[in-house]
This record gives structure tokens, sequence and C-alpha cells, in this order.
């Protein structure tokens, strides 16, 4: 049980991982076009807060 719980996690953390790589660069190009300072300060939090989580994902595996 303990084992498919997390392959699970593993699983949804790899699945989040191509999604950013996938959406980030158009996310990037979409937010710089539209508003470049804001978007920096945006993309900046963002991306903070996607390392705490997988952090947070690591310490709890």
């Amino acid at each position: 049980m303990t084992r498919l719980i997390l392959s699970s996690l593993l699983g949804f953390t790899w699945v989040l991982n191509l999604m950013t790589c996938c959406f980030c660069p158009c996310a990037l190009a979409w937010l710089g076009k539209s508003a470049p300072m804001n978007a920096s300060n945006e993309i900046s939090v963002t991306i903070l807060n996607f390392i705490a989580f997988v952090n947070y994902e690591n310490d709890v595996l």
C-alpha cells in the first residue's frame, strides 16, 4: 500500500515537472510580451513556490 502511494506521488511529481517544462516557456513568452516587469516578479515567485513544493515532497518521501 505504501509503495503504491509513493509511486503515485512520484508519478505526480514527474507529470508536474513535464507540465512545467512544456508550459513555462510558453507562459514566459506570453507574459514577457504583455508585461515585462510584472511578469518577471510573478515568474520568480512561481518558481520559488514550485521549488519549495518539490523540496517539501522530497522531505515527505
